[in-house]
């Protein structure tokens, strides 16, 4: 097997992206560890929106978590899915399906103002996790993530969604 440098992985995946990212030569010092950095050009995958799609088992019953307890306005719906208005351009998708697991984030919203909106999730039933140490160490199930403020929680189907304040 052959090994390639960063340089030449890096020329490689600019070659064969059509350009996604270009590499820019110029090599930053971050405590003594060399970065290469990236500039973004243009790609046909940044001309839309990014929908989050997410499997549940009860469309029904997620359908009324996604409009009414979050709050999300309905764009669209089939008997098999439907798709929601999540704000800034961006969507949210649901689609019935057999159970599956995921035991990562699936989706997160931004919000300008954490503490008023876990309250209000709170409010209408919505379970926060907590997590007692580690990197997402949450109080009031609010985590602090470098300048960031986030909190997870869960959907009917048992899925991770969060929440984040960017700074």
């Amino acid at each position: 097997m052959r090994c390639l440098s960063t340089d030449q992985l890096e020329l490689a995946v600019a070659q064969r992206s059509e350009d996604v990212w270009a590499p820019d030569r110029s090599v930053t010092s971050h405590g003594g560890t060399a970065q290469s950095r990236f500039s973004a050009v243009s790609s046909p995958l940044r001309s839309k929106m990014v929908v989050a799609t997410i499997p549940v088992t009860d469309l029904d019953r997620s359908k009324q978590f996604d409009g009414g307890t979050l709050g999300l306005p309905l764009l669209h719906e089939n008997p098999f899915s439907a798709r929601y208005d999540a704000g800034a351009g961006s969507q949210l998708s649901i689609f019935k399906r057999p159970p599956t697991k995921t035991e990562h984030t699936l989706a997160h919203f931004e919000v300008d103002d954490i503490e008023t909106t876990v309250r209000d999730l709170k409010a209408k039933g919505v379970r926060f996790h907590d997590y007692a140490d580690g990197p997402r160490k949450t109080t009031d199930p609010i985590a602090q993530l470098g300048p960031n403020r986030s909190a997870w929680f869960t959907d009917p189907d048992g899925s991770t969604l969060g929440i984040t304040q960017p700074a």
